[in-house]
């Protein structure tokens, strides 16, 4: 498939950079054709995501509408490759060939299909220049000249980041301020980009599918941290909350099509905002109430907008492994690669009837364990102990194939391939109880500006806000608890011993029992 590009964004913002460069390719070498039209007016930073998307063209999570009117882009000298290596949307040849499919296969990659006014294409420029693994995107006459430029950049970022925002020193702090000052002409087109409404990246096929635009997701994320940073050691709060909302929305962005991977990325990104808010933002005394009721907005459009982070990812593998399999089956693969999945068994020795069956069934397990609340289901993994059965099994069938060619009677590729899906769910969990604990401590801090007191109860505070209601405790199905310890405000999951310790007990991530604690500045 010929690389798509995309206009030089710089020029089309007017912005000046490490990348505003005079005319330096032919037509023939970047593919674009001479610029037409005026450079669209720059929206303010603050409209982000939450003011941008009307009624009519918003999507619902689930759903990726097409044929969205787009902003005409102007095409300026340099061109830029806007997709993924071997990216390819079409649907697979497999698809609808077996009664046992886990779900309507052909059904969820045609709704993930890339919309007309796609951000994806957008994006590419700019998290090119965060991540050495981006280079392909980047003009041939740049890729050369710009890589030290860019390890120094994501350097940087990776040294600053691992410091809590909160305990940077006066040196950092001016570094901090360099960097951002660096990656203007990214931060813009990272505006240009969210301008769009809808987001799909598209893969290459197979698990081997390179993904390298989610780690640079990540890198662009600490940057947007630090830029929340540094407004607010600047005391300019509203220009921390546009960095707060886009980076959500990249979040959200790499969910739609993506593979578990993704959407473990996605949930890292999160905790960056959680850990900036949590720590940082909220502990501030010169918050207002409309400051707090638009960064609660914020949470709360992150969490009705993003897609089943769980249902995705797994769909997306089940694809992706699918992809694979067909491959084996029809000897396409590379032969290291057939080595590896088969564990040197001949592929004439493989039951491929068998491998599509247990394929199917592990799937269908997953995603029906996934339907369920996870506090119902927090100890049991259905794959899991399906694999085992399959593993106890798989020793003798293994041996009789390499020492007498007997064939399998063991799905030896779906074996070797199947994801450890409870990664995912366990993740997913952590994820969704930082986002409400977060969205608590919201209220909670909107409501000791109100008051100058501490709410007396959860409820008083949340039903001061849109929420109404207490956002819910996925270990335990109940609404997040509440404690004042010495006089300070915690909220509380039960975490995953499902035991209430009354705030007291911090489960350290699950690995010791306690709760799973939230308080402002900690």
């Amino acid at each position: 498939m010929r690389p798509r590009l995309v206009p030089n964004l710089l020029t089309v913002l007017g912005l000046t950079g490490i990348y505003v460069l005079a005319s330096g390719c032919t037509s023939s070498e970047s593919g674009s054709v001479p610029t037409s039209q005026q450079a669209p007016e720059e929206e303010p930073a603050s409209a982000g995501i939450t003011n941008s998307t009307s009624d009519s063209n918003r999507s619902t999570p689930g759903e990726i509408k097409t044929g969205v009117t787009a902003r005409q882009p102007v095409t300026p000298p340099l061109s830029y490759i806007t997709e993924l290596p071997s990216a390819d949307a079409s649907i697979p040849d497999w698809v609808g060939k077996r009664k046992d499919e886990p779900f309507e296969v052909h059904e969820f990659l045609q709704s993930r299909m890339p919309p007309e006014d796609n951000a994806a294409p957008l994006y590419f420029p700019a998290l090119a220049q965060f991540s050495t693994e981006m280079s392909f995107v980047l003009p041939q006459a740049l890729r050369e000249s710009k890589q030290d430029e860019i390890s120094q950049i994501h350097r940087q970022i990776d040294s600053l980041s691992a410091t809590p925002p909160a305990k940077l020193a006066g040196q950092d702090r001016d570094a901090v301020a360099q960097i951002i000052e660096q990656t203007t002409t990214a931060m813009g087109m990272i505006a240009e980009a969210q301008r769009r409404k809808q987001c799909v990246f598209v893969t290459g096929r197979g698990l081997d599918a390179v993904l390298p635009h989610a780690q640079a997701a990540r890198t662009l994320a600490r940057l947007f941290v630090l830029q929340a940073y540094h407004s607010c050691t600047n005391n300019q709060i509203d220009l921390a909350e546009p960095a707060i909302t886009r980076t959500l929305r990249m979040s959200r962005d790499i969910g739609p099509r993506g593979p578990m991977i993704c959407q473990l990325v996605m949930f890292a990104i999160d905790a960056y905002v959680f850990d900036v808010l949590q720590q940082l933002l909220l502990a501030r005394d010169d918050l207002t109430p409309q400051q707090l009721d638009r960064l609660l907005a914020a949470l709360i459009q992150h969490e009705r907008e993003r897609f089943d982070p769980c249902s995705e990812g797994i769909r997306m593998d089940y694809v992706l492994q699918g992809d694979m399999l067909s491959m084996l089956q029809q000897g396409t693969l590379s032969a290291s690669a057939t080595q590896r999945y088969l564990n040197g068994i001949p592929t004439e020795l493989v039951n491929y009837d068998l491998e599509w069956s247990e394929l199917n069934r592990l799937y269908s397990l997953a995603l029906a364990h996934f339907q369920r609340p996870y506090h119902e289901v927090i100890n049991d993994d259905p794959v899991k102990a399906a694999l085992d059965e399959l593993r106890a099994k798989s020793k003798k069938s293994l041996a009789e194939a390499k020492t007498r060619g007997k064939p399998l009677d063991v799905p030896i590729a779906t074996m070797f391939l199947m994801p450890k899906v409870s990664i995912l769910r366990k993740a997913a969990a952590r994820n969704e109880a930082r986002l409400h604990g977060a969205q608590a401590l919201i209220t909670i801090r909107r409501y000791q500006v109100v008051h100058r007191r501490n709410p007396p109860t959860l409820d008083a505070a949340v039903r001061e806000t849109e929420m109404r209601t207490i956002p819910t405790d996925p270990y335990s199905g109940q609404p997040l608890r509440y404690a004042l310890i010495d006089d300070r405000p915690t909220v509380y999951s039960v975490g995953s011993d499902q035991r209430d310790d009354g705030g007291r007990l911090d489960w350290k991530y699950g690995f010791q029992p306690g709760d799973f604690l939230f308080r402002i500045g900690h």
